[in-house]
Formats: structure tokens, sequence, C-alpha cells
């Protein structure tokens, strides 16, 4: 957190105005101030499996996490503004231990363009369901298959030889 506090200052945000936390601290705004508050939320880890939240690890929920560790996640963030029903930024591709992303920007760059676009028909319908567009964003073998982008993955991850740097 100290690496991403850092990284705010050198984007011109005073060390003041960034707020270090944990897991269970809970701030306070008021005024247009934000403070940590003395009280804490108790929590606990929880793992999420499928569709069900548990707090303790099954044999298959670790399976599952050792094959992730070992062949990394590829995530897509949507951000969609609720009161516009309109996306208020472009997907986010994250990959961990998929590909280096410097190698296969055409890849990000194209599955993103085309999770925008079948979010943005989605949402453009008069009344958007929001369970339909979890379906269509679970349907992501059509993006993998219209992209071929399994087996370019693994050819990223054959000739990729140089870890990422940051582009900015």
């Amino acid at each position: 957190m100290i690496a991403q506090r850092d990284s705010l200052q050198e984007l011109g945000i005073p060390k003041e105005n960034v707020l270090i936390t944990a897991n269970g601290d809970k701030l306070v705004l008021l005024n247009g101030e934000i403070k940590l508050s003395e009280e804490r939320i108790e929590i606990e880890d929880v793992y999420i499996d499928d569709n069900s939240n548990s707090t303790k690890a099954s044999g298959l929920m670790l399976k599952n996490r050792k094959v992730l560790s070992e062949e990394g996640v590829l995530s897509i963030v949507i951000s969609i503004d609720p009161v516009t029903n309109k996306m208020i930024a472009n997907p986010l591709v994250i990959s961990r231990g998929t590909f280096y992303t410097k190698e296969s920007m055409d890849i990000v760059m194209r599955l993103s363009r085309r999770v925008r676009h079948l979010v943005e028909e989605e949402l453009a319908k008069p009344k958007p369901a929001m369970p339909e567009l979890k379906a269509m964003i679970k349907k992501r073998d059509e993006i993998m298959k219209k992209y071929d982008v399994s087996k370019k993955l693994a050819q990223a991850n054959v000739n990729a030889s140089a870890p990422v740097k940051s582009r900015r």
C-alpha cells in the first residue's frame, strides 16, 4: 500500500490526502473531510467459490485456486453508472499470470472493445437486465473463440521473456 501511496504522490496527490487502511477499518466522510474512524468492523476471511460464500476453504476450492495460481487469471472489470445506466470507463482487462500485457496489447485492446460493444448493446435496450448482462459477460467463450484468445495466450506465454513495464 505504501507503493500505491507513493504512486499517487508522483501523480501530484499530496501525502496527507491519501489514507492507508487495513481490512476492517472504517472511514467517515463528514463536511467534505474523510477520516479514519476509531471504530472497526469485525471481519473474517471469506472464500468465494462459484455461487457459494464460505469462511472455510473446501478441497475443490483449494484445488481450483492452485490451478489459478499456476495458470493465471484474466479478469474484466466493467464500471456502470447506476443512475444513467452508461459505462463510465472502458472495460479494464487485468491479466495475472496468463500473459505479459506489453506483448499482448493487441489482444487486450480487441477484448476490451468487444466487451464494451456487448455491454453497450445490452445497456441500450429499453430495460437492460443485470442478470442478462452478467450472463452475457459469462459468455467469454464467444469472445475467446472469435479472437482465438486461448491460442494467442499460449503463444504469448511462450514468447514472453520480459516482465511488464508500466506505460505511465
